[in-house]
């Protein structure tokens, strides 16, 4: 065995003993966190002795099932070179680009006594903006953006 596979044992062990005087103290919550982590850890021990990829754990939240989906999601996307929303990891995007707007180009007419209004028409009209398919997100497109 390797040494970081002992330390593994040895800890996930610890956390159990741990938790165990926890809940016998009467401290459910550090109790119950201690005795998650502490099954964890083995199962990550267990894991690397045998070679295989562990299964998320089933006390896994929506949320936080879905932030490791959009994550692998993500990393698939830049493995294969494809775009993907940065949100939640869709490759299913849409390219929109704003035309003529006849809303703004009524209100310059408006405005400007008639003199305006295609100029106000044309305003943002080459506008480019990415909407995922998937979860709505829309962003500028060759824009950073941190989620």
């Amino acid at each position: 065995m390797k040494a970081a596979k002992v330390f593994a044992m040895i800890a996930g062990g610890l956390c159990a003993v741990v938790a165990l005087l926890m809940f016998a103290v009467g401290d459910t919550k550090a109790g119950f966190a201690l005795l998650i982590m502490s099954v964890v850890v083995l199962a990550a021990a267990a894991a690397g002795q045998s070679g295989k990829k562990i299964d998320p754990p089933a006390w896994e939240s929506k949320a936080m099932r879905q932030k490791r989906q959009a994550a692998e999601r993500k990393q698939q996307a830049a493995a294969d070179g494809v775009a993907c929303c940065p949100r939640c990891g869709s490759t299913s995007l849409s390219l929109n680009k704003k035309g003529f707007g006849g809303g703004k180009a009524t209100a310059g007419m408006l405005i400007t006594n008639g003199l305006g209004g295609a100029v106000a028409g044309t305003y943002g009209m080459n506008k480019m903006k990415i909407t995922c398919m998937n979860c709505g997100y829309q962003y500028k497109p060759g824009k950073k953006t941190r989620i």
